[in-house]
């Protein structure tokens, strides 16, 4: 799966010339958070049936949304994005590289604070 992707991504880099700018970089980076998740899908769920179950339960899903549960997701998607808007402004402006220890001590006291379930490993339940 990803060997494919990998390959996939090859060919369109040499046969598609995007334009280097801000909105490109957020859609590449967009479309890898996208794939990685997908690819967890299949890690994560037991059975191959149940995955794509979950991929037809979010395209036909017609229900309201919980407003708590686009909070959760923002909530828990804001280090991923924090993390590459920093990326984004230190190539525009590289003097506030100096400041990473900052960010990298916030996410470190992130991952301490909320270290996640108390369950097995994802890649040790096969």
């Amino acid at each position: 799966f990803h060997g494919l992707a990998l390959a996939v991504g090859r060919l369109a880099k040499n046969r598609i010339r995007l334009p280097d700018n801000a909105l490109v970089s957020v859609l590449r980076a967009l479309t890898v958070f996208s794939f990685v998740t997908l690819a967890w899908l299949l890690f994560k769920l037991p059975k191959f049936p149940d995955v794509l179950a979950y991929l037809g339960a979010i395209v036909n899903n017609r229900a309201a949304t919980d407003p708590s549960l686009v909070g959760h997701v923002c909530f828990y998607s804001a280090p991923v994005v924090g993390y590459y808007a920093w990326y984004l402004a230190k190539r525009r402006w590289p003097a506030i590289g100096r400041y990473d220890f900052i960010l990298l001590g916030l996410l470190l006291a992130a991952t301490i604070l909320d270290s996640g379930t108390t369950g097995k490993f994802i890649y040790f339940q096969f």
